[in-house]
């Protein structure tokens, strides 16, 4: 690493607690700092409760990828190339994180670290080792290769850590580990039954390589009982049952926030109004990696019987669940509610209802919805109220937002706007 000026080493500056001014700049060798209870400059730098921050430019003599560890006490944050990459956090005690990118030799890469420690121990170091050529991942895949081809099946476990599924930065992209993609392609061809467990807390670009497996089980941050849910998961001692609460985008610009452009760099302005999750996803008719709602299990369900019943102030929705699998498993049913014409800009439908039911083998079971004027009504921001406009509406039920196969109409007669209604099913 290299100084901006071109010096071996890194720009530091410390700072003391209540002060944005640095009370020590200097260049520091490396960023490789065990301090324990001492400061930095005890005539300058507090011995608890100080910052530091150091910029430097990282060439790289070899192509290739890269393994970056961040390790400390307290808390530090590492930008690479202007974008956040690496978060640790440690309460108690070092702790480590660290993440694999892929770097281009002779290019010129500006990284930032900052630090915060508070009363106690203090320590920072950053590491990285030598990088791994796509020749010799090629390479080490090709040596595995025999096991690989004749095995039953094979399990990928990738994604990210907590360095970057963090609250104390936000993400500039949503790139899945370039590594990790040409591995899981690399394998998927020489054996087609591999299966990818996906750790994460945000969701991230798989264009690159779902095509390549037929299975993917996404078992987020499961805690320390999580390989253990995993393996039950994958041999079929649990059903998965589970529903994503989010739209999975394909891509960042199709995210709301990013395209909508809503934040700038102290500020996040909520332009895109109620056109959030898959109100906007559905109602732009953009297409998501999967949308809300969306979870697979070793059951198959069917719907049938969607019956409407109305009465003074309520819309009875009922319908029939059958488990067509040999297999005991849990469905979450979910009711939409669309609106034909709108004299408002509204989402093309929104969530109304949801329930889960458990079945056996052929079971058949019946869930059911209660419908009042709150379920049709939205917020009319000239009078500041909930409002109920009359008019056609479709009743859409199903497994996601996008998978909606039993739907039905209704006309609903809302005097004045108020929440009282008559419903007339068509």
């Amino acid at each position: 690493m290299k100084t901006k000026s071109g010096k071996r080493g890194v720009d530091a500056k410390y700072f003391n607690d209540g002060t944005d001014t640095p009370v020590l700049e200097r260049t520091e060798r490396s960023i490789d700092f065990n301090w324990e209870m001492r400061s930095p400059d005890p005539a300058l730098v507090h011995t608890d409760n100080f910052g530091a921050q150091y910029e430097a430019v990282l060439t790289p003599p070899l192509s290739g990828y890269y393994t970056i560890r961040l390790s400390g006490q307290n808390s530090s944050t590492l930008a690479l190339n202007g974008q956040p990459f690496l978060t640790n956090q440690a309460a108690a005690g070092l702790h480590s994180t660290s993440l694999g990118v892929h770097l281009d030799a002779g290019v010129a890469y500006p990284i930032r670290v900052s630090y915060h420690a508070e009363a106690g121990d203090a320590a920072l170091h950053l590491e990285w080792s030598l990088p791994r050529t796509s020749e010799q991942l090629d390479a080490e895949v090709r040596s595995a290769s025999p096991k690989l081809r004749s095995a039953d099946a094979v399990i990928f476990v990738g994604g990210w850590n907590h360095g970057l599924d963090t609250e104390g930065l936000d993400r500039q992209n949503m790139d899945f580990p370039k590594g990790q993609e040409e591995l899981i392609r690399s394998v998927a061809r020489l054996n087609p039954r591999t299966i990818v467990v996906l750790l994460h807390g945000s969701p991230f670009t798989l264009s690159e390589w779902i095509g390549s497996v037929p299975a993917v089980l996404d078992a987020w941050y499961p805690g320390m009982e999580g390989g253990t849910a995993i393996a039950e998961a994958l041999v079929g001692d649990i059903n998965p049952s589970g529903k994503l609460t989010f739209s999975w985008p394909k891509q960042l610009k199709d995210s709301p926030t990013y395209s909508i452009g809503t934040a700038d760099k102290d500020n996040v302005n909520y332009k895109e109004g109620i056109f959030v999750g898959y109100r906007y996803f559905d109602t732009r008719d953009i297409t998501p990696e999967f949308p809300f709602g969306y979870g697979l299990s070793y059951s198959d369900f069917d719907y049938s019987a969607l019956a409407v019943v109305r009465s003074a102030k309520l819309i009875h929705v009922s319908l029939n669940v059958k488990n067509a699998s040999s297999r005991a498993g849990a469905q979450v049913v979910q009711l939409y509610i669309a609106p034909e014409k709108s004299a408002v800009p509204r989402p093309v439908h929104e969530l109304r209802g949801f329930q889960r039911l458990t079945l056996n083998p052929g079971e058949t079971g019946q869930v059911s919805f209660d419908l009042d004027a709150t379920s049709f009504r939205h917020w009319d921001t000239a009078t500041h109220a909930w409002k109920s406009d009359s008019g056609d509406y479709i009743i859409q039920i199903g497994d996601s937002s996008r998978s909606l196969p039993l739907q039905t109409h209704v006309n609903i007669l809302a005097p004045g706007g108020k929440d009282k209604m008559t419903a007339d099913a068509q």
